[in-house]
């Protein structure tokens, strides 16, 4: 498994530096945290941090809602860690992280796996919860989060057609990560292909 995960990600890493600009695709990356318990004068603090970070291009932060749009450093795989570790400095915690990432799907056993172009960063995808009305919602243990059979045969019917996908949707327990599992809420699929000769 270690070394057909290997053989990919050397075929990804060629295929993006041969055939499209080497920059990540991790497109937007938008946090929230309790507006109420971290007021005005705290998210202006986060958005200090934020703007100290090399990993991020782009800062655009909202104190009064809890919110920030972020844009990644494209030549910079994506990690969590920054943006905890940011928040943490300032003494506030992370409500929701979403990300929209374009990259190429690939089949790993039981997984299905999102590697953006460029930094090849892997990306778990994992179906969202659908709660069932008067029954308690229990959060699986990481490692159950797969996809639900007809969300898996969408997706590898596309990937097998070389399709360019972008996924969004918000990170499953970023702390724990690696691996960075990312919920499947919205799935665009481009016209344009990644070459075969990439895929062999």
């Amino acid at each position: 498994m270690k070394s057909h995960r290997a053989m990919i990600l050397s075929i990804l890493t060629l295929l993006c530096s041969t055939f499209y600009p080497l920059f990540g695709e991790v497109q937007r990356i938008t946090v929230t945290w309790n507006s109420i318990m971290c007021n005005v004068k705290c998210g202006e603090l986060i958005e200090k941090k934020f703007m100290a970070l090399k990993e991020l291009d782009q800062v655009n932060v909202d104190p009064s809602r809890g919110v920030a749009n972020l844009k990644w450093n494209p030549e910079t795989p994506f990690s969590y860690t920054p943006i905890k570790t940011a928040m943490a400095m300032v003494g506030a915690g992370v409500n929701d992280i979403r990300v929209r990432v374009r990259g190429v799907v690939v089949e790993e056993g039981r997984n299905v796996a999102l590697y953006s172009l460029g930094d090849n960063t892997r990306f778990l995808i994992v179906s969202p919860l659908r709660p069932e009305l008067g029954r308690q919602t229990v959060l699986p243990h990481p490692s159950l989060r797969e996809l639900s059979p007809e969300l898996r045969d969408r997706i590898l019917r596309d990937a097998e057609q070389d399709k360019i996908m972008v996924i969004e949707g918000p990170l499953y327990k970023p702390s724990r990560s690696p691996p960075l599992m990312i919920v499947t809420e919205r799935i665009q699929v481009e016209k344009k292909k990644v070459p075969r000769t990439r895929r062999k």
